[in-house]
């Protein structure tokens, strides 16, 4: 953090033409979204889950 200058606090570009380039290089939706995949579940979980859709 000491190395870092006052120059490195300020991008050599502004904000529209940043994102008019990541817009075109990733391609992403207005909203892109992600996720995390499935989490694990442990069986405690499966049985009450279980137990729950069948009543």
């Amino acid at each position: 953090a000491s190395a870092l200058g006052s120059s490195d606090h300020h991008r050599a570009t502004s904000v529209s033409s940043r994102l008019g380039i990541q817009q075109k290089s990733l391609n992403l939706p207005l909203l892109p979204t992600t996720t995390l995949g499935s989490f694990p579940q442990t069986l405690d979980l499966r049985r009450t889950r279980r137990e729950y859709k069948a009543n």
